[in-house]
């Protein structure tokens, strides 16, 4: 085992979750950001296959959670190349659906989503324990945040004065 100064201890020996490139359940096909909840299942955009695959410890074999295993689209029930998942302790995902510039909310079990922000190329996104929500959007160089009250109206908190390296800028924020 190693230590680590911000995370305690892990073991240096890694463990095979998914088996390969392809967009069968125990396969991914580029995928983009990996989230873990209390639990131990491991959750991951599979952003060319467009769906949250999700995977217990020791499983060979993913379940889609979200999206359509290779089939993209705009609908609530579909993603287009998710890059970022997050979920919270009820089991709600919150979803960077890159290819729909939206962040996607999508409850334990359901078979669609719910858009919580639309206009926003996002590479990641973060909810707090207040469930107010947090998201990059790489293509206005800003950090954007949203009110757990469930209302579309953002603010910027971070960048928003175009592209640079000044104090009051970013340059393609993931």
């Amino acid at each position: 085992t190693t230590q680590s100064t911000l995370h305690g201890y892990w073991n240096t020996t890694g463990v095979t979750v998914a088996s390969g490139y392809g967009l069968g359940a125990s396969q991914l096909n580029y995928p983009w950001d990996v989230a873990i909840d209390s639990n131990n299942y491991i959750y991951v955009a599979d952003y060319n296959n467009c769906r949250i695959q999700r995977w217990l410890v020791g499983n060979a074999t993913g379940v889609t959670v979200a999206g359509n295993t290779s089939f993209c689209g705009s609908t609530e029930a579909q993603l287009s190349r998710p890059t970022s998942v997050v979920v919270q302790s009820s089991g709600v995902l919150y979803i960077s659906d890159f290819g729909n510039s939206r962040i996607q909310r999508w409850t334990n079990g359901a078979s669609s989503g719910t858009t919580v922000a639309t206009n926003i190329v996002s590479y990641g996104v973060y909810v707090d324990n207040s469930g107010t929500i947090y998201a990059s959007d790489w293509n206005s160089h800003q950090v954007l945040r949203w009110p757990n009250s469930g209302g579309i109206t953002n603010v910027i908190i971070a960048g928003g004065n175009g592209q640079g390296s000044a104090s009051h800028q970013l340059s393609y924020p993931r």
